[in-house]
């Protein structure tokens, strides 16, 4: 069928262009990832243990996250169809975007949504168990090596 040959058409594209592939792959994940509870999560322990430490184990983890679903993509992909594996991927998104919009439509006028998300990412690290309940410990005027 058309659709089929035009999807065969894109992954011979993609495997004659190994860096076309990667910089699909980058932006799907860079977007998926923009403004996620992780993102906060990251900057709430940027605060405690520094920069440095918290951009490795942030890159680390979306790098594993990244391998891992690539890997599982890879073992679905030869049980389904593709059309089959485009449908599903197109009701997620869906449901995704009805999600969205719900809370789209369920927002307070003047409602900072990213101070909402950062709430809920401090919370999720208190939750962890980071002394103190939080970035510093407890203890306002600790000195930080990185300060």
């Amino acid at each position: 069928s058309e659709a089929e040959a035009a999807a065969a058409a894109e992954a011979a594209a993609l495997r004659e262009n190994p860096r076309l592939a990667f910089g699909q792959a980058f932006v799907v994940v860079g977007v998926a990832e923009i403004f996620d509870k992780t993102w906060f999560v990251a900057l709430l322990y940027s605060l405690y243990h520094g920069p440095g430490i918290a951009f490795l184990g942030s890159f680390l983890a979306l790098g594993t996250h990244t391998i891992l679903a690539a890997g599982l993509g890879v073992v679905v992909s030869r049980f389904f169809a593709v059309w089959l594996l485009h449908l599903a991927t197109a009701a997620i998104f869906f449901v995704f975007a009805g999600f969205y919009a719900y809370e789209f439509y369920q927002a307070q006028p003047g409602e900072d949504a990213i101070h909402g998300r950062s709430a809920e990412a401090r919370e999720a690290v208190a939750d962890e168990g980071m002394p103190g309940g939080g970035p510093g410990g407890g203890v306002a005027a600790k000195q930080r090596p990185w300060q």
